[in-house]
């Protein structure tokens, strides 16, 4: 919007100018730019038809109170200088190199590179592109709950650096330990009520390829356990599985033969996948259909077989390099997300978060299970 006492400056319409502003002449055919200041060129003849958009150029600022006629042949302003076609850009264009004495441009006319009232950033830095939001917070913020450590810390031995995993191979580890559950769950869904019912507790040994030429690769060992009374409890199968590892340890030496626990039926396991002399065993874990709110003996009284697909489950995973993880795994037939706590960073499919003391906050609220799992991959490490 513009002053009735002062008409707007040249340039500020696409179409020339209105009803009763002077004409300055940037509009009329044959017009020429005088650096002075002023324009001379035929007089004005009206358009035949539609005028075109102009272009859209900067403003001038007036060099006198009021717009008006530039100055002509004979006026103290007039310069018979030959007009310089460059030096004429550059004062309409507002760059560098414009005659002394002109006025800054304002950033608030319009011009070349402003739309409106407002300047346009011209290119240049931009700050990197930082990721999701939903993706960045869990490793920026602590979990809400209990963040604090207890006071009665259990220290975790010093590792070498060597011995540290990935934070992808983690998150490998986590995703296919969900496999694990849920196949656990359909298993134990399905041969309920029979002989071949299965237990609400399973071990997973993992190992990783680490031949030099070839890419790393994820193989897991497993055993479904069938139930029965010496099945029921977490912590008393830890220590029955320890006890025979050491067994068949010993036993081993005594023969001079190697005993692996990831061999099917003479070790630890009932299935494992592809296994060399590349592969490293790496860690542990435990599928167990107990869940924080439900343990699996109250859980299964209301179980048919149908009901797989809504069982929900919960896995345990500690590796060599102090890694403990846990994952509350979703029933398939429901809605949201895996529960996923580490003591470190897991790149996974889904969304997690940290709690660095995570088996310490578990052993300092009466759970053996960590420190049982720890143990028993101390004595698997020795085979």
């Amino acid at each position: 919007m513009t002053s009735p006492s002062r008409p707007p400056a040249p340039g500020r319409h696409h179409l020339g100018p209105t009803l009763g502003e002077p004409s300055t002449g940037h509009h009329r055919p044959g017009g020429r730019r005088d650096p002075a200041g002023g324009w001379s060129g035929p007089p004005e003849q009206p358009p035949p038809g539609p005028v075109p958009p102009a272009r859209h150029t900067r403003a001038e600022p007036p060099h006198s109170p009021g717009p008006g006629p530039g100055p002509g042949p004979g006026h103290p302003g007039h310069s018979d200088q030959p007009v310089d076609p460059a030096q004429t850009a550059r004062v309409q264009l507002g760059l560098p190199g414009a005659p002394p004495g002109r006025p800054e441009p304002d950033p608030r006319e319009p011009g070349p590179g402003r739309t409106g009232s407002l300047p346009v950033a011209a290119p240049g830095w931009q700050p990197p592109y930082q990721g999701a939001a939903e993706f960045r917070q869990e490793y920026l913020t602590a979990p809400t709950w209990d963040s604090a450590p207890p006071t009665e810390l259990i220290q975790q031995p010093v590792r070498p650096e060597s011995e540290s995993i990935s934070s992808t191979m983690r998150g490998q580890i986590v995703d296919r330990m969900i496999r694990i559950n849920t196949s656990h769950a359909l298993q134990a869904a399905d041969r309920l009520g029979t002989k071949l019912a299965v237990g609400p507790h399973c071990l997973a040994l993992f190992s990783v390829d680490q031949a030099p030429s070839r890419y790393q690769r994820l193989s897991t060992a497993t055993r479904l356990i069938l139930d029965g009374d010496d099945a029921e409890n977490l912590p008393d199968l830890l220590r029955d599985l320890t006890d025979r590892a050491r067994e068949k340890i010993a036993e081993g030496y005594a023969s001079g033969r190697r005993w692996d626990p990831r061999t099917p039926l003479t070790g630890l396991v009932l299935r494992s996948e592809e296994l060399d002399e590349a592969t490293t065993y790496i860690g542990l874990g435990v599928s167990t259909l107990d869940t924080p709110g439900l343990p699996w003996s109250r859980a299964r009284q209301r179980v048919t077989g149908a009901d797989g697909l809504h069982l929900r489950g919960q896995g345990l995973i500690y590796l060599q390099d102090g890694t403990a993880m846990q994952v509350i795994r979703r029933a398939q037939m429901a809605s949201g997300q895996h529960e996923i706590t580490a003591s470190r960073r897991v790149d996974s499919q889904y969304p997690s978060r940290r709690d660095e003391y995570l088996i310490e906050r578990a052993t300092h609220h009466g759970d053996e299970s960590w420190e049982l799992m720890r143990h028993l991959h101390e004595v698997l490490l020795t085979a």
